[in-house]
């Protein structure tokens, strides 16, 4: 009689490793040999930058909605929303609207674990356009609907998104409460600090140090907020973390920012049927505006380039650049000059020898007024004059291309819903145009 063997240490080790390696296949081993049969572009939405992630969806979502030919065997996108984002309410809407697209494969790290894993992989392999080559895999971490957008069957205008009769009924209530007649015009005000960035990138000590150009004093925007004010509207200072309050009290004027009555739904639900959103430097909040629609007046913008490579919205976009002016002599740049220096990164405009100069109090007050005009004209189909803008451009996007740049795909906006204002371009024609 052959007595009974334990199996070995080495063999049960084997069949454990087989095991754990057969469930794995299934989930890994289908999503791979899917994305190598179909090659399918991925994409991975941003889990903690504001902007990016709302910009990038709605981009993806538009190009979606709004095809210029047939969808092609195997031209699908899959969109992978991670488990972590900085509003959850723009997360449930885009996910919502997502799931009714039949060329969007949409998964969600929540309710997956092997999902949670992919993005965290894939997150990290590449946060720009490139290529695995052993997969055929195509990772993208900006998607540009610009070609759809202007294209000439555009079927649906923005806002892509949109509330349920509840979540509407829900946010009027809420609007009632902060003190606005259900009805009556507010706007939207936000001024960009780095009390968000020292909360939200805690872990990155470089974060605010990045950005710090792109900061403008509050002070500036007092007598623009004043204006709006006694023309009637309601003011709704904006922002989930902010320095301090806004220097102004008038009932009209509502300090949301940073207090216990501001909610993520809050914060989207205003930008969605505000009259005008003001913006003080260029900040993730703002795209709530373009991806519903509203006119946006940004003050203090740097660099030029990036803001025709955001949702241009078919409504109104007003944006003031901010100057600058090279520190060894005191001369502003020009247009051209602007271009070449169009720099993201706060520490290269110092080794630049380059300080950016806020917007003045004046040019703010100025900027919204133009905007305040343009509006009307805008929607009687009516352009405002655009002679300095189409010089502007021409020789911004004129050394751009120079340098290798591709033309943006919101350039063709400009003079039809993209604007510099004409005054703010006037002053300074003998230092910005050639």
């Amino acid at each position: 009689m052959i007595d009974d063997q334990k199996p070995s240490a080495t063999l049960n080790l084997l069949s454990l490793l087989g095991e754990l390696l057969r469930k794995l296949w299934a989930p890994f081993g289908t999503m791979f040999l899917f994305i190598r049969y179909y090659q399918n572009r991925i994409h991975v939405l941003d889990h903690d930058a504001f902007g990016t992630f709302n910009t990038d969806a709605d981009s993806l979502l538009l190009r979606s909605m709004n095809r210029v030919r047939p969808r092609r065997r195997g031209e699908l996108t899959v969109v992978i929303f991670p488990k972590e984002v900085a509003n959850e309410t723009c997360r449930v809407l885009f996910l919502r609207e997502m799931l009714r697209c039949d060329d969007l494969i949409v998964l969600d790290s929540r309710g997956s674990a092997t999902v949670y894993f992919a993005e965290r992989v894939l997150r990290r392999v590449v946060r720009s356009e490139g290529r695995l080559p052993q997969f055929g895999l195509r990772l993208s971490a900006q998607v540009d609907g610009g070609s759809f957008e202007f294209a000439p069957n555009f079927v649906e205008p923005r806002p892509l998104i949109g509330f349920t009769k509840d979540e509407e009924d829900a946010g009027w209530c809420s609007i009632e409460e902060l003190g606005i007649p259900r009805g009556s015009p507010y706007i939207c005000f936000n001024v960009r600090d780095s009390a968000y960035g020292s909360e939200k990138f805690s872990w990155n000590l470089e974060h605010n140090a990045f950005h710090a150009h792109r900061n403008p004093p509050y002070e500036n925007f007092e007598a623009a907020i004043k204006y709006l004010l006694q023309d009637g509207y309601y003011v709704i200072h904006m922002g989930k973390v902010v320095s301090g309050p806004f220097p102004i009290e008038h009932p009209h004027f509502m300090p949301y920012a940073g207090t216990s009555l501001r909610s993520d739904f809050l914060d989207v639900f205003l930008y969605a049927h505000c009259a005008l959103a003001v913006q003080g430097g260029g900040s993730g909040i703002d795209a709530l505006a373009s991806i519903f629609n509203k006119p946006l007046c940004t003050t203090d913008a740097i660099p030029m380039w990036a803001y025709l490579h955001v949702p241009s919205n078919t409504g109104l976009r007003v944006t003031v650049p901010a100057l600058l002016e090279n520190k060894a002599d005191g001369r502003i740049l020009n247009a051209r000059e602007m271009a070449t220096a169009g720099f993201v990164d706060s520490e290269k405009y110092a080794t630049a020898g380059i300080r950016v100069v806020p917007n003045t109090s004046t040019e703010i007050l100025s900027a919204v007024k133009f905007t305040l005009i343009a509006i009307r004209l805008h929607e009687s189909s009516l352009q405002p004059v655009s002679r300095y803008n189409v010089e502007f451009w021409n020789q911004y996007l004129g050394s751009r291309s120079s340098q290798g740049f591709p033309r943006p795909p919101k350039a063709r906006a400009i003079g039809k819903s993209v604007f510099i204002p004409e005054d703010f371009l006037e002053a300074h024609s003998r230092e910005l145009l050639e």
